[in-house]
């Protein structure tokens, strides 16, 4: 088998992977809909979007850290323990 054939497959299994992740998660979540009259039950804390949103933009900025600047290394692995951090307080 070629490389290129090999990394096909690879990049297929991940893509496929994935797409069936994110298919069972869809379905669990509109089953849990479909099935119970008060979702999200009551007595749950809501979680406030300002610290998901802080979490997404500390991503976004490693990968474009690593994008534009490659040699700037310190810089994404600070976005992303930033982004661990915030993760760790929501838990």
């Amino acid at each position: 088998m070629s490389v290129a054939a090999t990394q096909r497959t690879g990049v297929s299994l991940v893509l496929g992977s994935g797409a069936m992740l994110f298919t069972a998660l869809a379905l669990a979540y509109g089953l849990v809909r479909a099935r119970e009259p008060q979702w999200p039950p009551v007595d749950v804390p809501t979680l406030e979007p300002v610290l998901p949103a802080r979490a997404t933009f500390a991503l976004l900025g490693a990968t474009l850290a690593v994008w534009r600047w490659g040699a700037a290394r310190w810089l994404a692995v600070a976005f992303g323990l930033t982004f661990l951090g915030v993760q760790l307080f929501a838990w």
